[in-house]
């Protein structure tokens, strides 16, 4: 049986950049991920610009031009309920436009480089915990077993390290439907957010993509109108106030992601990123919080390892600040009406400098 100090499920942005922090502070690391090198995952591939300072600052990373998808970075352009002519894009504001399975390759290709050993093609079975952890796994069909003190679950929102964690426990989650178009339409170099209820509970978007564009929209439980028909009535927004003219569908996919339900972990198991409900839930952006979680697990492991003590509670200070931004975001999200989405919009292009397109 391997024995390790520190066994991380989930080869994401919070999983990869909990790896690379643990190897390069000295702690024997493996990284379990289920799916191939470069495995598929439904997401926009949209961070804020701070994703480039967390990269660089803190683990000494620098993207890759083949990560980078066309155009490399995007404005943001608010389209509030009223339409395009109350909408703008805001100055100086960049967010980086990334390929989400490329990133997450070049990660896990940093935590192996930093002294990690990953395990692709590992699914996570389950993990008994009294002095130390053991976790249970299959590599294909074959059985693993690896001992370590501290075990990490970055295995996002449907993690199986959180339903042991917290049998019986719910989380919310928001359901996003996702279509890739070649496409004809009056847009510029943006990630358009698109906010309307009668369209969608939560919000639409359109994110220009290699000469494609990514359209999705997200609901909730409990919402009156279904996915299909959210994306029928945006795309009919999209056509009025953008001429949105579709050629042909090069994909269409559905995705999840958590919708404020926090888990932190408990004892020397602790969560990070959508495992621990790490994600915006008026966004939906989750690469920024999963890589700062991460990060914070490993920063928290280290002090845990220097003072002989339990990981959960350093852990839970570090992250504290995360939790109450998605807790205070979540209040904000859930309480928009259209009247107060035109509010926002309104204030925040007048808090910021935007021009008019």
């Amino acid at each position: 049986m391997m024995s390790v100090d520190v066994i991380i499920v989930g080869g994401g942005p919070a999983g990869a950049s909990c790896a690379i922090t643990c190897a390069r502070q000295g702690q024997r690391t493996v990284l379990l991920e289920k799916g191939k090198p470069g495995r598929h995952k439904v997401c926009g591939g949209v961070m804020p610009s701070v994703c480039n300072l967390i990269l660089e600052d803190d683990l000494e990373l620098k993207i890759p031009d083949d990560v980078l998808c066309s155009p490399s970075t995007l404005g943001l352009y608010y389209v509030p309920p009223s339409g395009r002519t109350s909408g703008a894009a805001m100055s100086n504001y960049r967010l980086i436009n990334v390929n989400r399975d490329r990133f997450d390759r070049w990660l896990c290709q940093e935590a192996e480089k930093a002294g990690a050993t990953v395990l692709y093609e590992t699914r996570f079975f389950e993990f008994t915990q009294d002095d130390s952890i053991t976790v249970r796994a299959k590599k294909r069909d074959n059985p693993v077993e690896i001992k370590s003190r501290f075990l990490i679950g970055a295995d996002g929102v449907f993690s199986k390290v959180r339903k042991q964690l917290y049998p019986g426990s719910k989380r919310n989650i928001m359901t996003a439907l996702q279509e890739c178009w070649k496409a004809e339409g009056e847009f510029d170099d943006h990630f358009y957010t698109f906010l309307r209820q009668e369209v969608t509970p939560t919000y639409g978007y359109v994110i220009p993509k290699d000469g494609l564009f990514l359209i999705g929209t997200g609901t909730i439980t409990g919402a009156a109108v279904s996915l299909s028909e959210n994306m029928r009535r945006f795309k009919q927004w999209l056509n009025a106030e953008f001429q949105f003219a579709p050629e042909s569908l090069v994909s269409r996919e559905g995705g999840v992601i958590p919708y404020h339900s926090l888990f932190g972990g408990e004892h020397n198991v602790i969560l990070v990123g959508d495992a621990a409900g790490f994600c915006n839930p008026f966004s939906g952006e989750g690469i920024r919080l999963g890589m700062e979680s991460g990060i914070m697990a490993a920063e928290s492991l280290q002090q845990a390892i220097d003072n002989d003590t339990e990981l959960s509670p350093l852990y839970h200070r570090q992250v504290k600040g995360i939790g109450d931004f998605v807790s205070s975001t979540y209040q904000f999200a859930a309480s928009l009406t259209d009247e107060e989405m035109e509010k926002f919009v309104k204030t925040e292009l007048q808090r910021r400098s935007f021009v008019q397109s």
